[in-house]
């Protein structure tokens, strides 16, 4: 870290542009605490591409003590599913990404911590999901590693139940829906003969005035 500035003078002498910086090409540093300055990592889990865990530590700026947080990333896994899983399992951040580090495979609901989800039906039908897992595994031995697992197996059973139970759950409001809209066009056929018939009574009531009136009055 104390380095840096000195790296950046040499990289600015050599190649005539700043080193520091937001832009695409430049370094910054990404570890952030809010309220804190010289922000560092003490501790880092990393995993793989994208698969990091740093624990933070920083100085308040306003009271000056030290301060600690997470900077984290899993590809592929939002990270309220993260918090969501550490949460359920009763988990730390860093046990989390220790038992991932030491190869086990773990399963996350990407719509855990709130999000939503629709899924649309071969028939157009439209419900919402509540479950999207997704398994997360850095196993060391590469040939075992799209082995599809026991849990696995469950967990996609388990999303296709909750598929066939909203489709049933669909169905059944569907004949709900069907038998409102029969019932109703019913009512409305009722009235509407109803209607019709006072209004040939009608007619023919005008009708038998007109012609008692000519015979009256010529």
């Amino acid at each position: 870290e104390r380095n840096v500035p000195k790296l950046a003078y040499l990289y600015k002498e050599k190649y005539k542009t700043e080193l520091i910086g937001n832009d695409l090409g430049q370094f910054h540093n990404d570890f952030e605490l809010d309220g804190c300055k010289d922000v560092k990592a003490v501790k880092s889990w990393i995993i793989g591409k994208k698969a990091y865990l740093d624990v933070l530590e920083g100085i308040d700026i306003k009271t000056g003590e030290k301060r600690t947080g997470y900077h984290c990333r899993l590809k592929g896994i939002p990270l309220h599913s993260i918090y969501a899983k550490c949460y359920r399992e009763g988990w730390s951040l860093e046990e989390l990404y220790e038992r991932l580090y030491n190869g086990e495979r773990i399963y996350f609901n990407l719509l855990d911590g709130g999000r939503c989800s629709f899924q649309i039906l071969f028939d157009g039908s439209i419900y919402t999901r509540y479950k999207m897992c997704r398994s997360v595994c850095f196993k060391k031995d590469k040939q075992n590693r799209n082995i599809k697992t026991k849990m696995d197996t469950e967990i996609e059973n388990e999303c296709d139940n909750d598929i066939i139970e909203a489709r049933r759950k669909y169905e059944i409001r569907m004949k709900e829906l069907r038998d409102e809209i029969d019932e109703a066009t019913d009512f409305y056929m009722n009235n509407r003969t109803i209607h019709e018939k006072h209004l040939i009574r009608e007619e023919k009531l005008a009708e038998s005035r007109r012609k008692r009136n000519e015979k009256l009055y010529g």
